[in-house]
């Protein structure tokens, strides 16, 4: 799987050495034209999802790069109209998302959403990446819906940030090696 963003070697720069969520976001919020800012974040859900286990995906196809057959058994017209990508997870999902960056985390409204809840009607299941924290009542209500927000982010290691980095410089992901934290060697130990 290689990153299909066409804006996925600049951003890789903006990834590249960042320790933590909120530092990454900070890079973001320093560009000055908001495409920039929106593409950039684009770029870091599509390094998210083909390096972070809990996404199981298995295809990744973003901004307008999902092949037509695709697009035609999702409906999903031609231009952008609320779907950032498409992604087939390993049980065959088709999962359309939207990434949403907001300086300053406000809360996204249902105005903002809405026009992606109603292209999404043929998949699987939908997810919002956002670094904001909270969303519209009505979206948080949907079925089918998941939300990746800023706070999920903040729970990312420098070993991440690094292996997206690798993965959109490379196309490769690198297996990650996680050492048990103390209560888990304790509970290893006593095996």
């Amino acid at each position: 799987m290689i990153p299909t963003h066409p804006k996925a070697s600049w951003a890789a720069s903006l990834i590249k050495g960042v320790q933590a969520f909120p530092e990454f976001e900070g890079r973001i919020a320093a560009l000055s034209v908001a495409k920039d800012r929106g593409d950039a974040f684009e770029v870091f859900v599509e390094a998210y999802l083909a390096t972070q286990t809990i996404s199981q995906a298995e295809a990744i196809w973003a901004s307008d790069t999902a092949p037509v057959d695709i697009r035609k058994e999702l409906n999903l017209p031609v231009s952008d109209y609320g779907a950032d990508g498409v992604y087939r997870d390993r049980s065959g999902n088709m999962i359309i998302y939207q990434a949403k960056f907001r300086t300053g985390r406000p809360a996204l409204s249902w105005r903002e959403l809405s026009t992606f809840f109603g292209i999404a009607e043929k998949a699987d299941r939908l997810v919002l990446f956002t670094n904001s924290d909270a969303i519209a009542k009505v979206a948080e209500e949907r079925t089918g819906f998941h939300t990746f927000r800023g706070s999920d982010f903040e729970r990312l290691e420098p070993a991440d940030f690094a292996r997206m980095t690798d993965w959109l410089e490379t196309g490769v992901v690198a297996p990650t090696k996680r050492e048990p934290r103390p209560h888990q060697q304790e509970a290893l130990a006593n095996i």
